[in-house]
């Protein structure tokens, strides 16, 4: 699965994951993203989640990789791979002691490269966390922007509800789903 790289690796402190993007929106007209994934020892992808529109699908090149799906737990090491289908809970973390790198494909790629883009670089700028109102208008304005990529499964119904409500009042005040900051497409 080698590609051309088609940015800088970055990082989510908070979650102990790095990504590079090999294939974006753009280069495969939108059929898919796909991106190298790092994940340090204890790092994982988020709390429990779903993807409504999009497969995910996730080759271990070294390392181990856990999952779990609709609760059920699965440990992948090299050269194994799971696809999860749109709209099926769950969840990834390295449970090991040793960095697991995967490659991972999402389809179609809708903004899958943004989303990320934009909650690393928040994650990186200490803006991640729901604390503060400053915090829950950002967070409104993603949740309302990228309801197609990632809908999280842990948080209480009212935020849930709550957040797309809130997503107009933030971006009146100028809060955004993606900033140019955080773009890693290079010049053309």
């Amino acid at each position: 699965m080698t590609s051309p790289i088609a940015g800088p690796i970055i990082e989510n402190p908070l979650h102990g994951e790095r990504i590079r993007f090999l294939k974006t929106v753009p280069e495969t007209n939108g059929e898919l993203v796909q991106y190298d994934s790092w994940l340090a020892p204890g790092g994982g992808v988020g709390l429990p989640h779903l993807h409504p529109v999009q497969e995910s699908r996730f080759v271990v090149v070294s390392g181990r990789a856990t999952f779990s799906i609709h609760g059920a737990r699965f440990e992948l090491g090299p050269g194994q791979q799971l696809t999860v289908p749109p709209g099926t809970a769950h969840c990834l973390w390295n449970a090991g002691d040793a960095e697991a790198h995967l490659v991972v494909e999402f389809r179609p790629g809708l903004l899958k490269q943004e989303f990320s883009e934009t909650t690393f670089g928040l994650a990186r700028d200490g803006k991640h966390h729901l604390r503060g109102i400053a915090n829950v208008l950002q967070w409104a304005v993603i949740a309302a922007a990228y309801r197609r990529e990632s809908r999280p499964l842990s948080q209480p119904l009212w935020l849930r509800l709550g957040l797309p409500a809130l997503a107009p009042i933030g971006w009146l005040l100028g809060y955004r789903a993606h900033y140019s900051r955080y773009c890693t497409r290079l010049a053309s």
